[in-house]
């Protein structure tokens, strides 16, 4: 029995540690740069063809991104976890002023 004892854990995987939260953040702010270099570099070797997309970067990766995060809520149905999250938000802001 204690051999399966790191298999069970007693903290909640619904909400994601310091460190994954730090983790994505770093890694957000790092991904538009990283893309920025690879497009001006592409963009530089071959600037007849790809030329454009150096000067329209940040519309194409705003689109992009929208897409991204379109596809990953409506795959995950985020939409009414979402909506959960705020509702319960709303409701525990209330029973604290109702308590205090």
């Amino acid at each position: 029995m204690a051999e399966a004892a790191h298999l069970t854990s007693a903290v909640s995987h619904d909400k994601p540690s310091y460190f994954e939260v730090l983790a994505q953040e770093s890694l957000l702010s790092t991904v538009r740069p990283a893309v920025k270099h690879a497009i001006r570099v592409v963009a530089e070797s071959k600037p007849e063809r790809f030329g454009w997309f150096l000067l329209h970067f940040d519309e194409i990766y705003t689109f992009l991104d929208f897409l991204v995060e379109h596809h990953h809520l409506r795959k995950y149905d985020m939409a009414t976890w979402i909506t959960d999250k705020v509702n319960s938000m709303k409701q525990d802001g209330l029973q604290t002023r109702s308590i205090a």
